[in-house]
């Protein structure tokens, strides 16, 4: 029903919401189906260099960050007379504060999905008892029998 793309959108909405990134929600194609909640989600410049401090900040011993942040850095001609960025400019291990972070985004993005479920089960409940009502009018009251 849904496309992998709006799958993929809908999850990384979430954990966009969940750290609080600056960003917008646009329609990915308007004459399909859309996933509730969902859109696609576009990073402001402010909220690209928030998720990048972040991606970078939480793992600086990752082995894709230096050479992948140089080769992004290179790729995109972007301040090519300053050369590769070394190691010793990120810090040593995770900041306390990242991690706070990224503790209260866990809780958020677990409060969020919880709330979407109960919303979730809350509609189909009352649509089975909108169907069941539209039956009771049709064929009349429906007897329920339960045997101790």
């Amino acid at each position: 029903m849904f496309t992998q793309e709006d799958m993929a959108d809908f999850e990384l909405k979430a954990a966009i919401e969940g750290f609080f990134f600056d960003h917008k929600v646009v329609v990915r194609n308007p004459a399909a189906n859309q996933l509730p909640y969902g859109g696609m989600p576009l990073l402001s410049l402010a909220g690209f260099i928030d998720f990048m401090s972040v991606e970078y900040a939480a793992d600086p011993d990752d082995i894709f960050v230096v050479p992948g942040l140089n080769n992004a850095l290179r790729v995109y001609n972007i301040w090519p007379e300053r050369g590769p960025l070394p190691r010793y400019i990120f810090p040593p291990r995770r900041p306390v504060e990242i991690q706070q972070r990224i503790d209260q985004a866990t809780r958020r993005c677990a409060a969020n999905a919880q709330q979407k479920l109960r919303a979730n089960q809350a509609r189909n409940q009352i649509e089975l008892q909108g169907q069941q009502d539209a039956i009771d009018l049709i064929d009349g009251t429906r007897r329920y029998y339960r045997y101790y």
